[in-house]
């Protein structure tokens, strides 16, 4: 057949439609191919597929992390223990375990994910909104049992250990639901991992999930709770770091640099003013403001400024003084601003 597009009668090449029923030496030759090399290049490479859509899809989230800062809207969590059930016709789908992660990109390319500094909670906020009895007293007793465990030096948490949540699972099927069942004591085959069907029966399994959610809005509330739990359990106040100490301590009135007058006082005679800094051109600097000072600004004394200045300040200030040491009969306009004092606003 002529090519699509073709503008050609008869171009030099063309389409042609081989039928396997006539060719049945290639067919035989592709259906050994497949079984025999294909399949078994595709069995090695689908998970090294899978590997890499998971590595994109972490490495968008640590890329998101970064961007946003500390006050990123989302958060990275592990679940572990998923419960299936369909109830008041609502579909739970969620896990019962929690522990926030973080992740760190490694000089290699490679993502590790590893738990935060907070202990993992049990997380029945789905069963409270849903009202299922003695839902809140489970959060409570076996919440306290969650603790204990993770506190464990011997045992901990970790989701590739059954031990550290294996009891809390099956404690939370029998206690959420008189039918619940944990999922792992019905399987045939214990590697198989597959999430079971939503039912009206209560399933917890004993896999595991990476996901990304909304930050919740109390975060904050959540992170001061965890100090004041740590400050809590400190021993001594020696054992606080000493800036974190000094918010929360009224100042000392020891005084650390005693001065040797007790004023600001000009007329005090043991006020000792410090010298004048020197600019690059041997000019001296003016305090506070960065103005260079002439020998004729020090021959006419150094003035105390608690504020930023500038030279038509000085000039008012020589004015007043120069008003106070002449005659009554001095210029009106020399004296003006009379009230004005050098120190001060």
């Amino acid at each position: 057949m002529r090519p699509i597009g073709s503008d050609e009668a008869f171009p030099d090449r063309m389409d042609v439609i081989l039928r396997i029923k006539n060719l049945p030496e290639f067919h035989e030759l592709w259906c050994d191919y497949v079984e025999n090399q294909w399949n078994k290049w595709a069995e090695i490479e689908r998970p090294r597929r899978r590997s890499i859509e998971f590595y994109n899809k972490i490495y968008q989230i640590y890329q998101r992390l970064i961007a946003l800062g500390d006050d990123t809207p989302i958060e990275l969590v592990f679940g572990v223990g998923i419960a299936r059930w369909v109830i008041q016709n609502t579909l739970l789908n969620i896990p019962v375990i929690e522990q926030l992660i973080e992740i760190e990109l490694q000089e290699d390319g490679s993502l590790h994910i590893r738990p935060r500094r907070t202990a993992p909670q049990l997380a029945l906020k789905a069963f409270h909104v849903l009202e299922i009895e003695g839902s809140k007293a489970v959060q409570h007793d076996i919440g306290q049992q969650l603790e204990h465990t993770v506190e464990d030096p011997d045992i901990g948490f970790s989701p590739f250990d059954k031990r550290s949540f294996e009891k809390i699972l099956r404690a939370c099927a029998a206690c959420l639901s008189p039918n619940g069942d944990y999922h792992p004591d019905t399987l045939t085959d214990p590697n198989d991992r597959s999430l079971p069907d939503a039912d009206d029966v209560l399933r917890l399994t004993d896999t595991w999930v990476v996901y990304v959610r909304q930050r919740s809005g109390d975060f904050r509330r959540e992170d001061i709770a965890r100090l004041i739990d740590r400050v809590d359990k400190v021993g001594t106040p020696d054992e606080l770091p000493a800036p974190a100490v000094s918010f929360v301590v009224e100042p000392s009135g020891e005084v650390l640099y005693p001065s040797d007058f007790d004023s600001l006082d000009p007329s005090n005679a043991e006020l000792v003013l410090p010298e004048p800094q020197s600019g690059a051109d041997g000019s001296r600097l003016g305090h506070r403001s960065g103005r260079a000072q002439t020998d004729a600004d020090a021959t006419n004394g150094t003035f105390f400024f608690p504020l930023p200045f500038n030279d038509e300040r000085v000039e008012i200030i020589r004015r007043l003084e120069g008003a106070q040491r002449s005659t009554p009969g001095v210029d009106r306009d020399s004296s003006r601003g009379s009230g004005i004092r050098p120190v001060g606003a």
